[in-house]
């Protein structure tokens, strides 16, 4: 009667380019009258839940809300509520295959008709940590001087897929803009009594960056089962 939208065990395939990753939501609700997008006002939804098909993880939960009309705006906020890194082993198989840990942070993406995408993430890993393939710390050797350090990064990434100990990690990600992204991640590796920090401040040429990101993963390609 109010034209309200509620969904429940909602399951279905994102297609990446490693395959289907099959997925499933607990709930899905409108919580404003769907009336309300034919008259260009947002229209708020909440989800919680969404998590690989069988988990026993809690999921991610989260709300986003969208106006439609030539203003459109969509915005997404997310809790990754204490996700499993092997349940994220899918964005990045090569390199996340084999991770363990509790992660745990939030998330936010804004787009809309009159500007740039902006997305910012935060993410831990905190105490006991977890393991990481060895090679994952590859990204660390761009930015680090030649020191000590480096030397025991660069003998850890030649071990390629042996899994080593972490205690702790930190994942801050920004995109103020279409064209910039900030990376700052720090992370405590047992094994090599190693304390790696990565400060990055990365420019593209394009304007679209994030989506051609999204197309290389192929996370923006969804199909429903």
């Amino acid at each position: 009667r109010r034209l309200k939208l509620k969904l429940e065990k909602v399951s279905g395939n994102f297609m990446t380019r490693q395959g289907p990753v099959p997925l499933e939501m607990k709930t899905l609700r409108s919580e404003n009258s769907l009336l309300l997008l034919l008259l260009q006002k947002p229209v708020r939804f909440t989800f919680e839940g969404v998590r690989l098909k069988g988990s026993a993880q809690p999921g991610v939960v989260g709300q986003f809300s969208f106006r439609a009309g030539p203003s459109w705006r969509f915005e997404l906020l997310g809790d990754l509520n204490g996700t499993d890194l092997k349940e994220l082993s899918w964005v990045d198989p090569q390199n996340l295959s084999g991770a363990t840990g509790t992660a745990k942070g939030k998330f936010r993406f804004v787009q809309s008709s009159d500007r740039e995408a902006i997305f910012g993430m935060n993410l831990e890993a905190p105490q006991p940590g977890g393991l990481l393939q060895a090679r994952f710390f590859d990204v660390f050797l761009p930015y680090l001087p030649k020191s000590k350090e480096k030397e025991k990064v660069t003998r850890l990434v030649s071990e390629g897929e042996r899994l080593v100990k972490y205690r702790t990690a930190n994942l801050h990600v920004e995109m103020p803009s279409g064209n910039r992204m900030k990376i700052l991640l720090r992370i405590q590796v047992l094994d090599y009594n190693l304390h790696l920090t990565l400060n990055a401040d990365i420019r593209t040429d394009s304007k679209d960056a994030f989506f051609q990101i999204a197309r290389i993963l192929g996370l923006i390609e969804v199909k429903l089962s």
